[in-house]
């Protein structure tokens, strides 16, 4: 009989964690694991933006967003696997909000169109001139969240979004063990939206991404600005 991934996955953490207490694990994964996980994602949320700013200081413009019918994009940022495992499941939600011009917020557009992360990674080695590699998921297989990043673009707005494991004021929960993270060019805090510099400055988000990591050998590319 075929097993399940979600269920190889957590024999697998059992049997390489046997030591382990019980507390150290929730949801069916483990704790330490996520925690660190959540600071990669973190990290990687910044790394994204980054680009699509200095993409956007070149081109005047963020990654399709001049298109003739002007409708929105957006990619799901992971790789073949991922996709695979996550089979569509994951949702394409497009904040309004953050796209208002002078208090006025935008209608629902119709529908969102889907492109891949080749054609993201191609856009973006064209303005910025050098080889591009986007960040992935730390997470092979979902468990509770999906294990994929998503880019929506529209607007004049950007965005890029992550599903964290644990609770931070600072994300927007979706579920349990499944909180969604968004930094973007234009901020909706109360839906976990922010722009980096504000992110950065959050008091609950400086504690726990400048904690030391559980499991050694991560590191991370974002260094948070001293005050």
């Amino acid at each position: 009989m075929k097993s399940h991934p979600i269920v190889s996955v957590i024999v697998l953490l059992v049997s390489i964690l046997p030591s382990c207490s019980k507390g150290q694990f929730e949801g069916g994964t483990y704790k330490p694991m996520q925690q660190d996980f959540d600071r990669i994602r973190l990290d990687h949320l910044f790394i994204i933006a980054k680009l699509m700013r200095e993409y956007e200081s070149k081109a005047g413009h963020f990654p399709f967003a001049n298109s003739a019918d002007g409708k929105p994009v957006a990619v799901v940022i992971a790789s073949e696997e991922q996709l695979k495992n996550d089979d569509g499941r994951v949702q394409i939600m497009l904040d309004l909000q953050t796209r208002a011009n002078d208090g006025d917020v935008p209608s629902k557009p119709e529908r969102i169109v889907m492109r891949t992360i080749n054609e993201l990674t191609e856009e973006l080695e064209t303005v910025l001139e050098r080889e591009i590699t986007l960040p992935i998921e730390p997470q092979k297989v979902p468990v509770n969240k999906p294990s994929v990043y998503v880019f929506t673009s529209y607007l004049d707005v950007f965005d890029v979004s992550a599903f964290l494991h644990n609770s931070f004021p600072f994300a927007r929960k979706l579920g349990d063990f499944n909180y969604k993270i968004t930094v973007s060019n234009r901020s909706n805090q109360e839906s976990g939206i922010w722009k980096p510099e504000e992110l950065m400055r959050d008091a609950d988000f400086r504690d726990f991404f400048s904690a030391a990591f559980n499991r050694s050998g991560y590191t991370l590319q974002t260094t948070i600005p001293r005050e």
